[in-house]
């Protein structure tokens, strides 16, 4: 009676531990993902700024107020 004792203790400790593994595996997975989504974020922005610049600049070669380089 005893050892079956010990092996449903034993058992029931290796779930919890690797309940404990999948649960800071999925923090991680979530903590990577919501970082990639700020990046992602960041990048559409700095693309939007800079089809913004060169559209400005477009403009400004298209008015004779900038300056073309060769």
């Amino acid at each position: 009676h005893a050892q079956r004792k010990k092996g449903r203790l034993a058992a029931e400790t290796g779930v919890l531990a690797a309940e404990d593994e999948l649960t800071f595996s999925a923090a991680q997975l979530y903590a990577t993902l919501v970082g990639l989504k700020s990046l992602e974020s960041a990048a559409k922005r700095a693309i939007e700024i800079d089809e913004k610049r060169i559209q400005d600049a477009k403009t400004q070669l298209d008015a004779g107020t900038g300056t073309r380089f060769q």
